[in-house]
């Protein structure tokens, strides 16, 4: 995967950022999530995830965002809340 996007020169050899406008690519599995456990109630917490693979295009998602709904979708319902 990491040698075809090379390949097509769309690869980004600095830091990953992604929703700049001056990128010069793609990181591969661009995301992340940090975690912070107590034993003490928060202000935050992860109540359901989501995930998804639209299988659009090799290097663009679903124009339409149904990668992305689905994801959200199947978060909410883990977390049993309703979009508001």
């Amino acid at each position: 995967t990491v040698a075809g996007f090379a390949a097509l020169e769309s690869v980004d050899s600095a830091r990953c950022r992604p929703f700049s406008a001056t990128r010069g690519g793609i990181n591969i599995g661009e995301g992340a999530a940090l975690f912070l456990l107590s034993r003490e109630p928060g202000p935050v917490r992860l109540s359901g995830w989501g995930e998804s693979s639209d299988a659009h295009h090799i290097s663009a998602p679903e124009p339409g965002g149904r990668g992305a709904l689905a994801a959200m979708r199947a978060a909410l319902q883990r977390a049993r809340l309703v979009p508001g």
